[in-house]
């Protein structure tokens, strides 16, 4: 039963995410589909989780798509992404490599 509840709870999480940002829904779910299909993959399948939106971003989100400068605010969101991907990277690196103690 706690996969279903897993997946509805994620899955309401993504909807509402995109909503308060303002993006696609079917953006947001095929994102979610490509983040749980790479991380099955970096775990060889070994952990049953969905990955979803990250609440944690929605400013971010929100700011990169207020800024109106270049026309195209989704290569600003997109770019953000990649900061964010930079940074998440590091710390998985260093605590790879340093351990949890």
């Amino acid at each position: 039963m706690y996969p279903l509840q897993q997946l509805l709870s994620v899955f309401v999480a993504t909807v509402l995410i995109a909503n308060i940002c303002g993006t696609p829904v079917s953006s947001c779910l095929l994102g979610a589909c490509f983040g749980t299909f790479i991380y099955q993959l970096i775990t060889k399948f070994r952990s049953p989780i969905f990955i979803s939106s990250c609440g944690a971003t929605v400013s971010a989100v929100c700011g990169a798509l207020a800024l109106n400068s270049a026309g195209n605010n989704y290569l600003m969101v997109f770019c953000g992404g990649l900061i964010i991907l930079a940074v998440y990277g590091i710390f998985a690196l260093v605590v790879k490599f340093t351990g949890v103690k």
